[in-house]
This record gives C-alpha cells, sequence and structure tokens, in this order.
C-alpha cells in the first residue's frame, strides 16, 4: 500500500491552507482555490469561478499524490510517519525544490536535524511585482513543519 500524509500532517496543512471554494490570486498573483490548489489550465477555471467543498477537497488529495510521488522519488532513507508527513506538507507548499536541494542532500546522509533546519529558507514569496519578500505566514508554516519533523 502506497504511504498517504498522517492525520497531524494533513491538519497542519489545512491549518495553513484556507479553503477557498472561489478561485482568487495567491500573495503571489497566482489563481489559487480550495485548499491552495494552483489553478492550471487543465482545471478550466478562472479568477472568480466557483467550486464545490467535495471538488476542493478532491483537489487536495490529488495534489498531496503529487508530492507523494516526488518524496517516494527524492527520499531514500528511513522516515517516520511524522517526518513523511512534514514533508508531504513542504513539497504540496513549495514543490520539489527542497527535495533537490538542501533537505534532500540532509536526508540523503541521514542527517534529520539538519533536514529540518533546511525547511526553514523555503519562506520567500514572489510579488506580482516581481519583488521576493519573507512571508510570515510560510515562517510559521515552516516553523510548524519543522516541529511535526522532529516529533517523535
Amino acid at each position: 500500500m502506497a504511504r498517504i500524509i498522517n492525520n497531524a500532517g494533513l491538519e497542519l496543512i489545512k491549518s495553513f491552507e484556507k479553503c477557498e471554494l472561489t478561485v482568487y490570486a495567491d500573495q503571489g498573483g497566482k489563481p489559487t482555490i480550495g485548499w491552495g490548489h494552483l489553478v492550471t489550465d487543465d482545471d478550466n477555471l478562472s479568477i472568480g469561478n466557483v467550486i464545490t467543498q467535495e471538488d476542493a477537497d478532491n483537489m487536495l488529495l490529488d495534489d498531496l499524490s503529487d508530492a507523494y510521488d516526488a518524496i517516494a522519488k527524492y527520499v531514500t532513507s528511513e522516515l517516520n510517519d511524522n517526518q513523511y508527513s512534514a514533508l508531504v506538507s513542504l513539497v504540496f507548499n513549495v514543490g520539489i525544490g527542497p527535495l533537490e536541494g538542501g533537505v534532500g542532500r540532509k536526508l540523503a546522509a541521514k542527517d534529520y536535524p539538519g533536514a529540518a533546519s533546511q525547511f526553514l529558507l523555503w519562506v520567500h514569496v514572489r510579488t506580482p511585482e516581481g519583488v521576493e519578500i519573507i512571508s510570515m505566514g510560510l515562517v510559521n508554516r515552516r516553523k510548524a513543519e519543522v516541529a511535526l519533523f522532529l516529533k517523535t
């Protein structure tokens, strides 16, 4: 059976991803809906379109499967359920960059505290004007992910 996020990880994601049933522009200007789902051309949605809660929940499950696949591809070290779920949250939020970079290198070396510290580098967003800023929301999310990652 394929590995999935635990309840603590799912609740962490939901605590930082407000569920919006109407397409809106996120702080980086990207069209977003549901539990932080970035709208693509395949979704056939645009700013102002509305979906159901069931649609939003299904989008979240679909989006998490991408994170599961990325972790399976990039991480070979053993992870407990909390470590795995914290990684799912991170990858769901920012993509595979951390796995290709410092988080992945530290995990390959089985340096779990070092991997946790690398989460804290992923706190920047680019404004619609192209300015890179630190997002306090991402700082708080990364701290919560680190706490879950380090929880035994």
